[in-house]
Formats: structure tokens, C-alpha cells, sequence
């Protein structure tokens, strides 16, 4: 459990994430319970019936695909002041496709979801929450869906950097590479090219003037 009031370091960070006065949070609070994870933990696996609502308070969380032969495929990374679901599984009941896991050691807060969607449909306080969720959740994804489908290697590497550049500071290469779409080894290239200012293109090696000279006489 997290040590001192929990509703009040919500409300805080509620307040500051989605834009609700303190005196307001009070029932948002109330639905919510402190837990604490450490690093590597699984908030729920793939398959698992629809999962709780969580809310990063501190900490690193991530959300991933996984192949029948372990091979897997980072979706989103959320940190602190975002909400972690499943969305989809909880909208329609079905199965989840997806896992979610820390990253690090995280400060959570966990509510019924089914409870929470309820409960926003009468108090505006947690319609406005609701919606901020959505939004947040929308947009993530359409940034998302645009890098992979619209950008060269590099080209995400630079948005993903633009975007949310402590994700480089807090999540290992081999799990940025997968979000990118991309090997490591390529990622490990695109970076060196970043960081050295090169395009990336082949340049054929200088001539020396005896060859030019060479040329120019035949």
C-alpha cells in the first residue's frame, strides 16, 4: 500500500492530469485503491477476462502484444498521471489481446471498471475524467497508427524523440525498437545517424585526379 493518504495523492494527480479541481475529486478518489508493484510485474495477461482501471501515479507501464512463440510487440508505454486499460475487452467483455507490465517500480491506484464507468454517467466531475480518458487514449493511438504507417525508420525515431523523449531515458533500446517497429541493430543505426547528422545515404568514394585526369583523356 502507498504510505499517507492515498485519496488526497490521487486527487493531486488527477487534478494536475486531467484538469479537475481538488474539491471535486473527492468522489473519483473514493473508488480508487493503492497498490504498489515492482518492476516486471503483470497487471494482467493476455486472455485474462476484462481488467481493473489503473492510474499511474508513479512509475512506468507497458502494454504489448505476444506471438504463440514469445516474440513480442510493444503498443504503448504510459507513465505517471495516465490511466492503464484495456479498453476493448472492457467495453465488449471479451478476452484481452494484450498484456499489460511494469517497467518500474510503480505507485498505482486501481478501480472496478465497470464501477467507474457507471458512476461517470450521472456526476459530471467523472464524465469530464471519462472523456479526458478517451481523449488521451485517442490521440495516443492516431499519433501512433501515423508513425508507423506514414514514416521511414528514422523518421519515427525523430517523432518518437520530439513526443516523449524521457522514454529514451527510462525503457530499454530492445523495447523502443519494438514500439518503432524495428530491430534493434536498426535502431542502434538510426540513432548513430541521429546523433552524427547523417542522411543515411551512400556516397561513392572520391576520385583522385589521376583518375579524372585519366577520363577526361580517353
Amino acid at each position: 500500500m502507498l504510505l499517507g493518504d492515498s485519496s488526497v495523492a490521487l486527487g493531486r494527480c488527477l487534478t494536475q492530469s486531467a484538469g479537475v479541481d481538488a474539491e471535486e475529486i473527492a468522489p473519483l478518489a473514493a473508488l480508487f485503491s493503492p497498490v504498489e508493484a515492482e518492476a516486471r510485474t503483470r497487471l494482467w495477461d493476455i486472455g485474462a477476462p476484462a481488467p481493473k482501471l489503473y492510474f499511474v501515479q508513479a512509475g512506468l507501464v507497458r502494454l504489448a502484444y505476444a506471438q504463440p512463440d514469445g516474440k513480442e510487440y510493444n503498443k504503448a508505454f504510459l507513465r505517471e498521471g495516465m490511466f492503464v486499460a484495456a479498453l476493448s475487452a472492457s467495453l465488449t467483455g471479451q478476452p484481452t489481446s494484450f498484456f499489460a507490465e511494469t517497467l518500474e517500480r510503480c505507485h498505482l491506484h486501481v478501480a472496478d471498471f465497470e464501477q467507474f464507468r457507471a458512476a461517470s454517467i450521472d456526476d459530471p466531475v467523472l464524465t469530464g475524467v471519462w472523456r479526458h480518458f478517451l481523449e488521451a487514449q485517442f490521440v495516443r493511438q492516431e499519433q501512433r497508427e501515423a508513425m508507423l504507417q506514414m514514416l521511414d525508420a528514422k523518421a519515427r525515431y525523430q517523432r518518437l524523440r520530439a513526443l516523449e523523449p524521457e522514454l529514451f531515458e527510462r525503457v530499454p533500446q530492445y523495447h523502443i525498437a519494438s514500439y518503432l517497429g524495428m530491430s534493434e541493430v536498426s535502431l542502434s543505426r538510426v540513432t548513430g545517424q541521429a546523433r552524427s547528422g547523417s542522411t543515411g545515404l551512400f556516397l561513392p568514394p572520391r576520385q583522385s585526379e589521376s583518375s579524372r585526369k585519366s577520363k577526361r583523356s580517353e
